[in-house]
């Protein structure tokens, strides 16, 4: 993937606003109640680029300065960004559901076609259009002298078999996102084997190593998006870093540099999705990067089953099993003067259950600690934190290292983690003469750890964990 945008001349200028009649802009990012301000202040950044949220609409600087618009929201300063320089940006950033994007249909301005080549000059015709699948085979056959297009074909087959007969672009598009993240068998690799003899490298990764980084996942998908037919583009950029409570801001640093997918919808404009194992995490609820995706199952999407894919269909099946508990028992009724009726003897049969339960947690807890190894201790140390995240509803892909989970923890629950990660590696990989200490000393700091967590979760929320068996399955 390249940046291929064509922006206007540099314009001298305090404020720099979208144009209006872009038709690529919805409606509703017009709508200064919906924005969304940011305060940027640049510390060390070499780069043309004017960073912002998705879907920015305004511009304001500190002094008058030479900036450049493009087409779909980016803007640059052609003399490049300078350290200490601020500037302002309003973004229209959407939260639509999951059931109100399945609902739109796949209809896009003339000046989005662009986003469905993905070889020069060749665009696939757009999704859901009559005999579609007829006419992506008609542009391979046609183009049969093309070995480049030809490369893409199996990956279109890919395509296809995942989003099945599914109706909606939104459908698809979580399908893959979903797919990539969780229900592939992908892993996160930041030297993943090289691509074997002319075969394209994204094709190649999805095919065959499954292995890769932030640009195989963000291209991979957004070339089968527009082998669907779906305008699609990879976004560049920053997750949003880690939060400065003290001073009220955001700190991104180039560790929290990253890539992605953006996808176009009607009334909602351009839309991001994460499809990147154990990487960036994604607040709208439509992505199922959002750790809450789908944790009410088949009925809390807004989606009829039917009108899903197979793999989300699968998904959130498992969601809605997950959520279910108990199961029926017959009881016979007490006689007079038997002694306990059912409601007592309900209570007492439950709340042994729930002893019982927390004596096999208890039990599996002292004997993953039981080894002197410090390797075995510090893996212990993380299988008891991926446990007790379990019991909260956090799943932890086994692809994540220990370092992008400590940051994680930092995120969402507001803890420092960074002590513990230390201890861990340096049990695990550090000099052996040190090994034990930094054992014991991870053990402290997961103690430590578990008790920030416990003060950033809510009461009812630790209770309900503390009886599941997911921690269990870890």
């Amino acid at each position: 993937w390249r940046e291929d945008l064509e922006p206007g001349p540099p314009v001298p200028a305090l404020e720099l606003a979208a144009p209006l009649d872009d038709p690529l802009i919805p409606p509703a990012a017009r709508d200064e109640a919906g924005w969304t301000q940011q305060e940027v202040e640049v510390v060390a950044l070499s780069d043309t680029h004017l960073i912002a949220a998705t879907q920015p609409v305004r511009w304001r600087f500190a002094s008058e300065t030479p900036v450049q618009a493009a087409a779909g929201g980016v803007s640059f300063q052609p003399q490049g960004l300078t350290q200490g320089e601020r500037y302002t940006v309003w973004s229209y950033v959407a939260a639509p559901k999951p059931g109100e994007l399945a609902k739109l249909p796949p209809e896009y301005p003339q000046t989005l076609l662009s986003f469905l080549e993905v070889v020069p000059d060749v665009r696939f015709p757009v999704f859901g259009s009559s005999r579609r699948d007829r006419a992506v085979r008609r542009i391979f056959a046609e183009r049969s002298y093309d070995a480049l297009l030809q490369q893409y074909v199996p990956l279109y087959e890919q395509a296809r078999e995942l989003v099945g007969d599914a109706t909606s672009p939104y459908v698809a598009a979580a399908t893959l996102e979903a797919w990539f993240r969780r229900e592939g068998g992908f892993a996160y690799n930041e030297q993943p084997p090289q691509a074997v003899g002319a075969v394209p490298p994204l094709v190649d990764f999805v095919l065959r190593t499954k292995q890769g980084y932030c640009q195989h996942y963000a291209g991979a998908m957004a070339v089968m998006l527009r082998l669907l037919g779906i305008p699609a583009r990879v976004a560049a950029g920053f997750t949003s870093g880690e939060y400065n409570r003290g001073r009220g801001e955001w700190v991104v640093t180039d560790h929290n540099a990253h890539t992605w997918v953006e996808v176009w919808f009607p009334e909602y404009g351009w839309l991001p999705f994460d499809p990147t194992p154990a990487r960036g995490e994604l607040a709208g609820a439509y992505s199922s990067a959002n750790p809450d995706f789908g944790a009410g199952g088949l009925n809390a999407i807004g989606i009829a089953p039917g009108a899903l894919s197979p793999l989300l269909r699968e998904r959130l099946g498992r969601a809605s099993a997950g959520a279910l508990s108990g199961g029926s028992s017959s009881f016979s009724p007490a006689q007079q003067g038997d002694g306990l009726g059912i409601p007592e003897l309900t209570i007492i049969s439950i709340a042994s259950a729930l002893a019982f339960v927390l004596l096999v947690k208890l039990a599996r807890r002292e004997l993953r600690f039981r080894r002197r190894d410090p390797r075995s201790v510090a893996t212990a140390c993380r299988r008891d934190l991926v446990a007790y995240l379990a019991d909260q509803g956090v799943t932890v892909s086994p692809s994540v290292t220990l370092e992008e989970l400590g940051a994680f923890l930092e995120r969402r629950y507001r803890v420092s983690a960074s002590y513990f990660v230390a201890a861990v590696d340096a049990a695990r990989f550090g000099p052996p003469d040190g090994a034990g200490e930094a054992a014991g000393r991870a053990r402290r700091e997961l103690r430590e750890l578990r008790r920030g967590l416990r003060r950033g979760i809510a009461r009812g929320s630790r209770i309900q964990g503390a009886f599941r068996l997911r921690s269990l399955t870890v």
